[in-house]
């Protein structure tokens, strides 16, 4: 039907003109923003969890910088560790050849002058292996707690370079006769105990029980108990025990507690020096009766060295795991996230070209439901 007042074609080509500058509006916006969720008015559920991703992403990446400088500190320190092992090795060649007791004054002074020099030297490697601001060998850092590892704990290995440590209460041996001993054994028992023995023997057993030994032996055992052993003994077991066993015997297999006691300060190096430790410093009065001290001194120094070399290597290597693992789990945050909200440009662009297209045909439309209604006129010619 014709009519002048109603153009039902014009109307239905409009309809489709406007529908597709809509698509042609929302496909320039994912194209130009690279989003096809670019708020949360386009898709509220995948903006809520993209915007959880994003927020996961940056906590991520907060911990992977903490990650990063602790990997450096390790770095830093493990070299600092190194260093003074061997500038040690050097200061335990000179304590020997100052030991020797035919040195003259000269040659004393001399290699003394050495030893002096090279102490100094851990000393400023100690206090220089900093990264950061932080350092864990001169007692300047409580602890390093990196985002999403374990506490490394530090201790003053300048401070035990200088004065070592002293082991508390100092190892005492026990030898003489006893009924039912009860106390600590800081140093070994080689005596004689008619009745129970209570107490833990921080070194050997070689002595007689003639009742049960309640408590542990750090050490070996190679005496006489009659009675029954009620507790834990580290070392090896080769004497004579007329009852039974009630713990655990390791043979060795076990490393004993520390039972020393050790400065908060130098709480760090608890298991890498047991007992006392004089420190490397140069000794007063200097002779060579103290330089042979020295030499003990600097080979336990040079084990525990050693150890917290490792100790330190072993939390280096995780660290550097943890940050390749988070890395790693990053991307995959990442990768999800942009396929919630990320726009196909491949696939918007073809469909760009196909909506321009599309607006084209629906401009012509629109022109030819425009004119219908000029055919009117030719019904009165």
């Amino acid at each position: 039907m014709l009519s002048m007042n109603t153009n039902a074609g014009a109307s239905s080509a409009l309809r489709s003109l406007s529908s597709v500058h809509t698509d042609l509006a929302s496909v320039r916006t994912r194209l130009s923003t690279g989003l096809k969720v670019s708020s949360a008015a386009d898709d509220g559920g995948l903006w809520g969890m993209a915007a959880g991703l994003r927020s996961d992403i940056v906590d991520m990446g907060t911990e992977l910088d903490s990650v990063s400088r602790t990997v450096s500190t390790l770095e830093v320190t493990l070299a600092a560790l190194d260093g003074i092992s061997d500038i040690v090795m050097e200061m335990r060649e000179t304590a020997l050849a100052l030991s020797d007791n035919s040195l003259d004054a000269a040659s004393f002074a001399a290699l003394e002058a050495e030893y002096g020099a090279l102490f100094e030297q851990t000393v400023k490697m100690a206090e220089s292996a900093t990264f950061n601001g932080i350092n864990l060998l001169d007692g300047s850092t409580v602890s390093l707690e990196p985002l999403g590892m374990d506490a490394i704990a530090s201790g003053n290995l300048v401070s035990l370079l200088q004065t070592g440590v002293s082991s508390s209460p100092a190892a005492v041996d026990v030898f003489g006769i006893y009924t039912n001993y009860s106390s600590t054994v800081t140093g070994s028992f080689s005596g004689i105990d008619h009745g129970t023995f209570s107490g833990d023997v921080w070194g050997n057993v070689s002595g007689i029980i003639g009742g049960d030994f309640n408590g542990d032996i750090y050490g070996n055992f190679d005496g006489i108990i009659d009675g029954n052993f009620n507790g834990t003994l580290y070392g090896t077991f080769s004497g004579i025990l007329g009852g039974a066993v009630n713990g655990t015997i390791h043979n060795g297999a076990v490393a004993p507690p520390n039972p020393f006691s050790f400065d908060a300060e130098h709480a760090a190096f608890e298991d890498d020096i047991s007992g006392s430790f004089t420190g490397i410093d140069t000794p007063s009065p200097a002779d060579a009766t103290a330089y042979k001290g020295r030499v003990s001194s600097l080979g336990t120094l040079l084990g525990a060295l050693g150890k917290m070399s490792a100790r330190m290597g072993t939390t280096l290597r995780s660290a550097e795991m943890q940050h390749t693992f988070m890395s790693r789990k990053s991307d995959v945050y990442e990768t999800a996230r942009g396929q919630l909200v990320d726009t196909d440009l491949a696939r918007d662009s073809a469909r760009l070209t196909a909506l321009q297209t599309r607006e084209q045909l629906a401009v012509q439309a629109l022109a030819i439901a425009n004119a219908a209604p000029t055919m009117l006129t030719r019904l009165f010619t």
